[in-house]
């Protein structure tokens, strides 16, 4: 498996970066025009709000009070998006660090793996939250294996047996 073969895994990451490469310039441009529409409704509350501080009219002070709440609504609703799209940006990029991490959790699996007891090779599993898809069409079937990489933080020493102690199953 991927985290077995350094080549393998070297090639499937480089290959996961560039992918990911080719999502971000989308990304990065729609969070960007968020960031404009964001400034373009500041400013356009600054303007009401000075309105609003140079105005007696009844009428007129209810008529910018609801655009006030307006743009709120369209700003805090913008402002969520963004949000949302800043986690994914920092979710595809893959950092020097980060890519240090995982190979050496895979050196870690690796080395563990030639003796490791059928519940040890179960726990990495766990651990990594091995998923594995089967689909099947007319030509042959093909499996996609996904896991996650453990969040960062120090790794179990690498004389320990279990690499992770996980709780009895529910």
């Amino acid at each position: 498996w991927l985290l077995s073969d350094e080549t393998n895994l070297r090639k499937g990451l480089n290959e996961l970066m560039e992918k990911r490469r080719n999502e971000l310039d989308p990304k990065i441009e729609k969070f960007e025009t968020f960031k404009e529409l964001l400034a373009e409704l500041d400013s356009r509350t600054q303007r009401l709000v000075k309105e609003l501080s140079n105005n007696d009219d009844e009428a007129v002070l209810d008529a910018i009070r609801i655009q006030l709440k307006e743009i709120t609504k369209q700003h805090d609703n913008l402002e969520s998006k963004k949000i949302k799209l800043e986690v994914e940006l920092l979710n595809l990029v893959i950092d020097e660090e980060t890519e240090e991490q995982i190979y050496e959790l895979a050196a870690r699996v690796r080395t563990r793996l030639p003796n490791a007891t059928f519940e040890e090779k179960k726990r990495i599993l766990e651990l990594l939250d091995v998923q594995v898809t089967i689909y099947i069409d007319r030509k042959e079937p093909r499996l996609e294996i996904n896991c996650k990489i453990p969040a960062p933080g120090p790794l179990p020493p690498q004389d320990s047996v279990p690499i992770v102690t996980l709780p009895s199953p529910r």
